[in-house]
């Protein structure tokens, strides 16, 4: 599965410390917290993958850790503007 999928836990065991350590030096550091990190992350993957590929939105959402295509749906309209399927539609019109 892709790295993105760790989530929180992944990055406290990549990073062996504590989930208050972690969550001090991330706001510190980028101004989000570790889930908001986390969900851009895998927003941001996820769009990689609905430009460069033709997985279906539900296959997407699983290799980014995300319990469902409803929820990717939500988070990526949330952070993007747009929904998974314009996003694609976009990008395709983009690259002709």
């Amino acid at each position: 599965p892709e790295r993105v999928s760790l989530g929180i836990a992944g990055m406290l065991e990549t990073a062996c410390v504590t989930s208050e350590h972690l969550s001090r030096e991330v706001r510190r550091r980028t101004g989000a917290t570790p889930t908001e990190l986390v969900r851009q992350a895998r927003v941001s993957r996820a769009a990689e993958l609905l430009a460069s590929t033709s997985l279906t939105v539900d296959t997407i959402a699983d290799r980014v850790g995300l319990p469902s295509a409803n929820y990717l749906h939500r988070i990526f309209k949330e952070l993007k503007g747009c929904t998974p399927k314009e996003f694609r539609r976009d990008q395709r019109s983009i690259l002709g």
